[in-house]
């Protein structure tokens, strides 16, 4: 009997562990090179990026990428270090750091008219704005750190930094200019402005979760092996007997491990 009942319970933990985490879970991603410090949106901490290293095997296949960071409170100013690597999160403060992803990063560097303006650093997939002039956009569209161009188009023939290239689009009040890829300290120029990418380096994502009833969730998959285990493993005893018209008996006996038939005159 407490088979079947502990598997609903268990359901019901399981689902109720789901409806709780997805109502008042934490997702969220951030991304950036050592030395950066994001914020977590919806929440009062913040991320610092110490170290980001890729290891390569001796065919230069990746064989595990770390980000060193450290998770700050910004209400008691506490903080905590690790290191996130795929498969093998850092946890702090209740946050699940998972390292996502990564992608390439460029130096850029703004000039007008001769002068530096600014020198941002952008990630593939970013757009640089000058502060000077808001209706010109320059997109890093793409980086190629072994570029070459091939019949079905450009390619990185290796993940080395042998011959560098950015892909990127121009955009004036959102019509587009130009388009093209360019070796880094090539300039791209939109008069009175030039841009020049230089000093490439990985960048990480990071995915960051919080579901503070996993537990129950949890609780509720172990409830359910438990069920399962009383129902088809610790089965209670059945018997059942028959009578025939002639008055014979005939009975079924069964326990774990041990079964038997029987009839009227055996006991």
């Amino acid at each position: 009997l407490w088979g079947p009942w502990l598997c609903h319970v268990g359901m019901l933990l399981l689902i109720a562990g789901f409806a709780l985490g997805q109502r008042f879970s934490l997702e969220a991603y951030i991304y950036g090179v050592p030395g950066e410090q994001r914020e977590i949106e919806g929440t009062d901490y913040t991320v610092r990026i110490d170290d980001f290293q890729i290891e390569l095997r001796e065919d230069e296949t990746v064989e595990q990428y770390t980000a060193g960071l450290t998770v700050i409170d910004g209400k008691s100013g506490q903080e905590l270090s690790g290191t996130a690597q795929v498969n093998a999160p850092f946890d702090a403060f209740g946050l699940r750091l998972y390292q996502n992803s990564t992608g390439w990063a460029c130096q850029v560097d703004v000039y007008r008219d001769g002068t530096l303006e600014e020198s941002p650093l952008l990630c593939v997939g970013e757009t640089l704005t000058p502060e000077s002039m808001p209706q010109l956009s320059l997109v890093f569209q793409k980086f190629y750190p072994d570029f070459a161009d091939t019949e079905e188009g450009p390619v990185s023939k290796s993940s080395r930094l042998d011959n560098p290239c950015a892909s990127f689009l121009l955009y004036y009040e959102g019509r587009l200019l130009a388009g093209d890829v360019v070796g880094l300290d090539h300039e791209i120029i939109a008069e009175p402005f030039r841009f020049v990418f230089h000093d490439p380096q990985p960048y990480t994502l990071i995915q960051i979760i919080r579901d503070p009833f996993r537990w129950l969730a949890a609780l509720g998959g172990l409830v359910i092996l438990l069920s399962l285990l009383l129902c088809f493993y610790l089965r209670p005893e059945e018997e059942c007997t028959v009578r025939l018209a002639d008055g014979t008996v005939y009975g079924w006996h069964h326990t774990r491990g041990k079964s038997s038939v029987w009839r009227k005159g055996d006991v």
